[in-house]
């Protein structure tokens, strides 16, 4: 009918080429809107003999896709995306195709029908699907069956694999390339609705081989974002925020599930149990079927002495925090294990048969009680990534293990080994082991000695590679000059600690060299320190924080220097010395008596969140923060803060955004 009003019929039908041009005819004549829904591939719409509409045509053409991208491509003038519904529009929905009587039969049916309307996050295709394969149920019993079929293969459930997981499948069959979609499947390895952050998602997505190659941490933020933007823009994840988070869909989530389990095919191909309270490890046949494990947060103890496992790829213990041991032959049948994350967990040590792991590529051991590695760690060659931050106890690395682990890119160890040898200072692992990591591009490391932060810095390799510094207890190290002191290699340092010394007494906050780009600093327990800021430096600031100072009068001292470039820091009552710092956390500072000088006030631009606790000496907030939203501090110390007259409004503004601290 509509192809005879347009001239179109059947009858007179010739060539594509005709057809368009015949078309376009039409519709150049008319004032007409164009719907063209369920759109996955770019069209051109004047080969098919659509005009596109002028500027201030009536006319309109309205696309609905699911990837953002292919609007860019067929030049959208305007996008709209369109939410999930909310919970009344959804409950709704749902209710009125499932049978308000039927739900409202039964109080627990409506709970039941309650917890599948959240599980379908608000997309109507799984909304219907759902309310209609539960529309002649009658009993509790069949309704909490659902809900459990939910929770574990959804594609169970009447009509769901064919009205919701098949459509939603094509977003992820029309990704570029498989780099994409094995992104997209890391993503079901995580609880339902988690948050997830680049810098997780990098690292993991780093160790899998994921992102190839990368000649620095920056290119690797890069190359990680440009995914996830991917994805996000074909609407298999979501943006949560600015600061990186991103999380997949529910239904999303059970659908990528899905695919890598063939379609359901294979069932417990992907075997995810995360913070299901799990106290037992699966059986012999999950562990033998299975080619990924995800089993983090639960409270599995004991793990099989020697699983059969030829297809497992992935291995996820993460916070079973009571595991403590890994048997001996756990890792004898393990040929294609690549991912091993063992993040909080009890362990104490690895077992020799670690080494049986050639193909492994990432290994988490952060937050572990090891106290030493084993050297059949030195048999993993293929090792991409190793992740050995806050491994307290960690005091002995075999001679060698470290040089043997050529492949690594990133290496972490904050909180951890600091026995460095760098000349005749130390007795540990000698820092040419590190020099020799060819293929080093993030490097996280913890110094105990002033030879070994000197050696770090002015290491050609080392220093570009360090993104994250500890500095813990450096015996006759008495200031840390910042940047320089750094060399003027270490330019891609983020995180800098410097904690324990008796001896430490100037932080100075200038000079030139590496570490501009210092975003993050912490200062614990320094018996004598003290901040000194000289103009226009700190300026990628973020955080500052400072713990059991105890010596620390005055927070910023300025430097009185003619060198100082910027004329705030040589004159005048304000002083902006970190204009894109965030937070400050002081605790603990018993003689802290004020943030500035005498007559000096620090305006902190950026700031948007300050704490204070254990600082009874210090009496005023002589500070300007126009973007602050919290002061979390002791209701006791606030009271006793004292205000000068011009200070009332200050005084109100900031009560407003006091939280206290218990």
């Amino acid at each position: 009918m509509i192809g005879d009003r347009l001239g179109l019929s059947r009858k007179n039908r010739g060539s594509q080429e005709e057809n368009a041009a015949t078309l376009f005819r039409v519709l150049n004549k008319m004032t007409f809107v164009l719907i063209l829904d369920g759109v996955c591939r770019s069209l051109d719409l004047r080969m098919v003999g659509v005009p596109i509409p002028r500027r201030r045509s009536k006319c309109k053409i309205v696309l609905a896709t699911r990837n953002e991208d292919l609007c860019d491509q067929m030049g959208a003038k305007k996008k709209i995306k369109v939410e999930a519904l909310p919970w009344d529009a959804a409950w709704k929905l749902f209710t009125e195709t499932a049978g308000e009587e039927m739900i409202d039969s039964h109080p627990g049916i409506r709970r039941q029908a309650e917890i599948l309307v959240r599980k379908c996050g608000g997309l109507p295709l799984a909304l219907i699907a759902v309310a209609r394969a539960l529309a002649s149920k009658r009993s509790l019993e069949e309704w909490k069956h659902a809900v459990a079929i939910m929770n574990s293969d959804p594609s169970q459930l009447p009509g769901v694999a064919e009205h919701v997981l098949r459509p939603l499948k094509l977003s992820y069959d029309l990704l570029p390339d498989d780099t994409l979609r094995s992104c997209a499947l890391h993503f079901a390895l995580y609880r339902e609705g988690c948050r997830l952050h680049q810098n997780l998602l990098q690292e993991c997505w780093i160790g899998e081989g994921i992102l190839g190659d990368f000649e620095d941490v920056e290119e690797a933020n890069n190359r990680a974002g440009y995914l996830l933007g991917v994805l996000s823009a074909a609407s298999l994840i979501d943006r949560v925020d600015a600061n990186g988070y991103t999380r997949m869909h529910p239904v999303i989530r059970a659908t990528v599930l899905w695919i890598a389990c063939e379609c359901g095919k294979k069932e417990n191909r992907w075997f995810v149990r995360e913070r299901e309270g799990l106290t037992d490890a699966p059986d012999a046949e999950t562990w033998a079927g299975a080619k990924r494990l995800a089993l983090g947060y639960n409270e599995i103890a004991v793990l099989p002495e020697a699983p059969r496992c030829p297809d497992l790829v992935s291995l996820k213990l993460k916070n079973n925090l009571g595991l403590e041991k890994i048997p001996d032959g756990f890792f004898g049948f393990m040929p294609s294990l690549a991912f091993l994350d063992l993040h909080s967990t009890s362990i104490k040590e690895l077992p020799p048969g670690i080494g049986n792991l050639v193909g492994l590529q990432f290994l988490e051991l952060c937050g572990t009680k090891l106290k030493s590695l084993p050297k059949e760690l030195g048999a993993l060659t293929k090792l991409k990534y190793l992740g050995l931050n806050w491994t307290v106890d960690l005091a002995s690395i075999p001679d060698g293990v470290i040089r043997d682990l050529d492949q690594l890119r990133v290496l972490r160890m904050i909180v951890s080994y600091r026995s460095w040898k760098a000349g005749s200072s130390g007795d540990g692992v000698d820092m040419g082991e590190l020099e020799a990591l060819n293929r080093l591009r993030i490097l996280d490391i913890t110094v105990g000695t002033a030879a070994a932060l000197e050696r770090l810095a002015q290491s050609r390799r080392l220093a570009p590679a360090t993104v994250a510094l500890l500095i813990k207890g450096c015996r006759g190290l008495s200031s840390i000059e910042l940047p320089s002191v750094l060399g003027k290699n270490m330019k891609r340092l983020k995180w800098l600690r410097a904690s324990h010394s008796k001896e430490l007494e100037d932080v100075v906050i200038g000079g030139g060299g590496g570490g501009g780009g210092l975003e993050n600093l912490v200062l614990e327990h320094l018996l004598k320190a003290k901040i000194v800021w000289r103009g226009s430096h700190g300026q990628n600031l973020r955080g500052l924080y400072i713990y059991g100072c105890n010596g620390m009068e005055q927070l910023i001292y300025q430097k009185d220097d003619e060198e100082a470039e910027d004329g705030r820091a040589s004159g005048g009552a304000a002083i902006v010395p970190f204009p894109n710092l965030t937070e400050i956390a002081l605790r603990g500072l018993p003689e802290l008596k004020r943030v500035s000088e005498e007559r000096k006030m620090l305006v902190f631009p950026s700031l948007e969140s300050m704490e204070v606790a254990e600082c009874p000496k210090l009496k005023k907030l002589t500070l300007v923060a126009e973007k602050l939203r919290e002061i979390k501090c002791p209701r006791s110390w606030w009271d006793q803060l004292e205000w000068e007259e011009e200070d009332d409004a200050t005084k109100s503004a900031f009560q407003l955004i006091m939280k206290p601290l218990q």
